[in-house]
């Protein structure tokens, strides 16, 4: 009716929204319409990504969805873990939406057998989560020896201990080789007959050696390294390490007769009864004063040796001839341009008489006669017998005092790197103070001399003795920082063929140094794991200078 009043609720439509919840107002004197129009309702879809200790393994996803709309959101991939939930799918409702997905560490199964079983033992087999440490031994058993460890017939490792971090399941073998000896027999004399039964055998197999006399020799017995064995022809044994093992024969004796052929001149010892085939020794002994000359058998000189040594093949009869050992005198004169000697030309005899005259030179007077540290007269004209050879010093001195003075010079490598103080003229005993100051973007590294490294002090004292040229070696410090936070590992240390080394950023230049300064090695862009070759290097004491992107960092190791 006229001037009525009316109120109407606007439906509820699930995950829509009036624009009027109520129609309301008082009729008119016109019909009335209104229209109600319905949004659509949005909510928010979250997506949690946690480790199973609650910790974030992804950022959290977050999106608004309308009512009634499907979603389909996969996982991220975590190396190393598996989601509970690989993809997230659904129908947005009427409220807003969480999700939690929960990343489990994946785990692995390592299997290690040997191969062959009889091989050895080995350990390690268990089951590892993602990114642990896994180490497996080989043990030979034995007669048995490690070779290496394989995956899927690929080497793996050549050490018996090999530590690795597990990313997926594997099947590893530890390999084994048996051992094999070489046996090597040989007949003592080598004339006494024939001997069989050498080889390669493998252990624990059966090994036959037979000796065979020759004519006149008897079979004595086997030795192994002086020690019996045994003293039958055929001798059988089991395998279980090398061996040098010989036949021992016995044969016939000869007379070997020896002697002085001037037995004032020097004696002899060696001659007698020998086997043949053995070796005989014969030593001449030349008395004081004296010289062996040589052997003679006969007509026939056969060593200039005075222990002479031969395989007796026959009997005979050996002289020895020596002869007068000559001597030699020689002199030095003490400063060597205080004056000159005269008497120690020529050979001379034993117990023949020298005589050194020292003479000295202007503004100098002769001392004394020296002898191996020993004064031996004080008079310049020296009378003495010979009896063997002798080095002698004519000490002479000044008769006007004269300083001494050395120069100390010293030079930086490179030239830019830095100022040295100190240098100069020096008289002997005087104290040397050398001072090396870095410039700027330069340190000190040492100071060598001849290339051997003497301080790393950049300060350094001594006593004037010598001449001396001292190199102070300075590195650039331009552009770096110090990487000492970072860990950076090289390895092995003491190397001999390579270097590795890994580090958490990237290395992008390596550098390797000598003791003494010298760069030797330069490698760019050398990334997180990389090898450094060493086979061209020398034995020592060497450092690494490692440069990413505005940090540096030094290290030490050893070449041998």
């Amino acid at each position: 009716d006229y001037n009525a009043s009316y109120s109407v609720a606007s439906p509820v439509i699930t995950g829509y929204t009036p624009d009027l919840a109520t129609v309301a107002g008082t009729m008119g004197a016109d019909n009335v319409t209104v229209t109600v129009t319905y949004s659509i309702n949005s909510y928010t879809l979250t997506i949690n990504y946690l480790y199973a200790d609650g910790t974030t393994a992804a950022p959290t996803h977050t999106e608004t969805l309308d009512y009634n709309a499907s979603y389909s959101v996969a996982s991220p991939v975590i190396t190393g873990y598996t989601p509970d939930i690989a993809t997230v799918a659904g129908t947005m409702g009427t409220n807003n939406v969480t999700v939690t997905v929960t990343y489990t560490i994946n785990s692995y199964v390592i299997t290690v057998t040997a191969n062959p079983a009889a091989g050895g033992t080995v350990t390690g087999a268990n089951t590892y989560n993602y990114g642990s440490m896994a180490t497996l031994v080989a043990t030979a058993n034995t007669g048995y020896t490690f070779v290496n460890w394989t995956k899927d017939g690929t080497v793996v490792s050549t050490t018996s201990t090999y530590s690795f971090t597990v990313t997926e399941t594997g099947s590893y073998v530890a390999n084994f080789s048996l051992n094999s000896y070489d046996i090597t027999v040989t007949a003592s004399p080598a004339a006494g007959g024939t001997v069989t039964g050498a080889g390669t055998y493998n252990h624990f197999e059966s090994c036959t050696l037979t000796a065979t006399p020759a004519t006149h020799y008897t079979f004595i017995n086997w030795t192994k390294d002086g020690i019996e064995v045994s003293t039958l022809p055929t001798y059988s044994f089991t395998v279980t390490e090398a061996g040098d093992y010989v036949a021992n024969f016995s044969v016939s004796t000869v007379d070997i007769v020896a002697y002085a052929s001037q037995s004032s001149f020097g004696t002899v010892e060696g001659g007698g009864t020998y086997p043949i085939g053995s070796t005989c020794t014969l030593t001449a002994i030349p008395y004081e004063g004296f010289i062996f000359s040589k052997w003679a058998k006969g007509n026939q000189v056969v060593s200039t040796d005075a222990v002479y040594s031969f395989e007796v093949i026959e009997g005979g009869t050996y002289r020895a001839l020596f002869e007068r050992e000559p001597y030699y005198i020689t002199v030095e004169v003490n400063p060597v341009d205080a004056g000159i000697v005269t008497g120690a030309d020529g050979t001379f005899y034993n117990n023949t008489t020298c005589q050194l005259i020292a003479i000295a030179n202007e503004g100098y007077e002769f001392v004394n006669w020296v002898k191996d540290g020993v004064v031996v007269s004080t008079n310049y004209i020296y009378d003495f017998a010979v009896t063997g050879s002798a080095h002698f010093v004519a000490n002479f001195e000044q008769t006007e005092p004269v300083i001494e003075t050395v120069e100390i010079t010293a030079e930086a490598d490179p030239a830019e790197g830095g100022t040295i103080t100190g240098a100069g003229t020096y008289e002997i005993g005087e104290m040397v103070m050398l001072t090396a100051t870095a410039n700027t973007d330069y340190r000190f590294v040492n100071w060598t001399i001849n290339g051997q490294v003497i301080s790393e002090s950049s300060a350094i004292a001594f006593i004037a003795e010598m001449d001396l040229h001292f190199v102070a070696h300075f590195i650039s410090t331009v552009g770096v920082n110090d990487l000492d936070e970072i860990l950076i590992s090289i390895y092995p240390n003491p190397a001999e063929d390579k270097l590795f080394v890994e580090s958490p950023t990237s290395i992008r230049q390596c550098e390797v140094f000598s003791i003494t300064g010298e760069r030797v090695i330069n490698l760019k862009d050398c990334g997180e794991m990389f090898e450094i070759p060493l086979h061209h290097l020398s034995m020592g004491c060497y450092l690494i200078r490692m440069t990413s992107g505005n940090y540096e960092k030094t290290m030490e190791f050893i070449k041998k």
